[in-house]
This record gives C-alpha cells, structure tokens and sequence, in this order.
C-alpha cells in the first residue's frame, strides 16, 4: 500500500479549495466541523474516511487524488470522459460529460427522482432502457421504482 504524504496531502486540499473558491470557513460549516479542522487538514492532519469523501464531494476531486495526488478517474474539463460499460471503453461527448457532472452535485434524494424523470422519458421514447444492478430508483418507492418515476424535481 502506498504510504501518504500528510504535508502533499494538505496542499492538495488547499488547491481544491482555492480552484473552487471554497473558504475553510465555509466547507467547515458546509460538512459541520470546525474551522481548526480545516485549518489542521490543509496543515496535513488526515481525516477520517466520511469527512474526507466529504471534503473531495465539495471540492470536486477524488478522495484518491486527495490522499495521492493520483487518480486515472479524474478527468479535465478539457478532454472528455471515458467509461467502460460492460467491458467496453465508451467516451462520452461534452454533453454527456456536462449531464453527469451536473446529477453530481444533486443530493440523493434529487438523484433519484431525476433517474425516474429520465427512465419514464425514456419509456416513452419506446427506447429500450439499460437497467443497472442496485440502481437508486429501485430501492426507493414500490418495488417498480414508481415512487422515484413519479415525483417531480423541486
């Protein structure tokens, strides 16, 4: 395992922060620690794993690239994304990549309603639709996923 440098750590942090104009005071209040918090992770204390995920969420980076500087799913907005679906590397175009990066910053609850939204549209399009295994609309609602289909976005 490789080890992690505390100190790349903590200017990592700060980067991401500064690249998405995010103060310590405000991702503080944002994840509900305190300000030395903060302070003391930029200084390169390691926080544990949900304030970390919680961190990289609102920075917009990974938890791997925060931890390692390293992360070959971390993309540019400067080329475009790729993804494999069942073991094909499929590259998404600027639109796909834009939809996605926008259903990140939703919270869940939102994330499923819009997956409903999209599956009813898809249905009637008549296209035949790709389920995916533990997929969010089917552990919410009824066992159709109609709750999730149903409700509109707020």
């Amino acid at each position: 395992m490789n080890n992690i440098d505390p100190i790349a750590f903590g200017q990592r942090l700060k980067e991401a922060l500064k690249n998405n104009n995010i103060t310590q005071k405000d991702i503080a209040q944002k994840i509900g620690v305190s300000k030395t918090s903060i302070n003391n992770y930029v200084q390169g204390r390691i926080p544990d794993a949900v304030i970390l995920y919680q961190l990289a969420l609102n920075c917009d980076v990974s938890v791997e690239w925060l931890l390692t500087g390293n992360d070959s799913k971390t993309v540019s907005s400067t080329y475009v994304e790729s993804v494999k679906t069942e073991g094909t590397l499929v590259l998404l175009s600027r639109e796909e990549e834009y939809l996605i990066n926008l259903v990140r910053q939703l919270p869940p609850r939102d994330r499923i309603k819009l997956e409903g939204i999209v599956e009813e549209k898809v249905a009637e399009c008549g296209v035949s639709k790709n389920t995916v295994p533990n997929s969010s609309a089917y552990t919410t609602g009824n066992e159709d996923g109609e709750e999730a289909a149903t409700l509109e976005l707020a």
